[in-house]
């Protein structure tokens, strides 16, 4: 089997309350569709798909941050994956992007954490959510931007392509966790 033949998957998953982290994940995997070799399948999911995360060569997760920490099904699936050589991961927040926003993740083995601005559409926010929003005198707003989640996910694509058709090993591949089939690291 060559290094090009084998079948590769990525899981793209995101925590979203409202559907704004939701279409930042879909942006994300058909990015990923769009610029990786055919070999490559891309699976939209959610995080408490755990099989989905744990059988995928690469995962990216992302979840909105809500009162600066992420939603929990995304802080389970990240519990999961722990150990996973290939994982991005990505915040979207209320307003805006910033560096100041930390949603404790700490995460220093993998990528560098992505931030996001995220989009307050008040006919999506509980009675609740509203209150606040009108305390804090937050008006509606998309932050979004579709150019730098572009860019981050061409980003991933880059490095995938890079270090799966460089890490083969004679027989073709390497196993899912990155190691030759002699247990030596690529």
């Amino acid at each position: 089997m060559t290094p090009s033949s084998v079948r590769r998957t990525v899981v793209v998953a995101a925590a979203s309350r409202h559907g704004s982290t939701a279409e930042i994940a879909d942006r994300v995997a058909d990015r990923l569709r769009s610029a990786l070799p055919e070999r490559w399948t891309i699976c939209r999911s959610v995080p408490d798909n755990a099989w989905s995360l744990a059988d995928a060569d690469a995962v990216v997760l992302g979840s909105g941050i809500y009162f600066g920490r992420w939603l929990r099904p995304a802080r389970r699936a990240l519990q999961r994956i722990d150990d996973h050589e290939h994982v991005w991961l990505f915040s979207s927040g209320p307003i805006g992007a910033s560096d100041e926003q930390d949603p404790g993740l700490g995460r220093s083995a993998h990528h560098p954490h992505a931030m996001f601005g995220g989009r307050l559409d008040p006919s999506r926010l509980t009675r609740l959510e509203r209150f606040v929003t009108r305390l804090l005198r937050v008006d509606a707003s998309d932050h979004r931007d579709w150019a730098a989640i572009d860019r981050w996910a061409d980003g991933i694509a880059d490095e995938l392509t890079r270090n799966f058709d460089s890490h083969h090993h004679q027989n073709g591949h390497a196993d899912r966790a990155g190691l030759h089939p002699t247990g030596a690291r690529p």
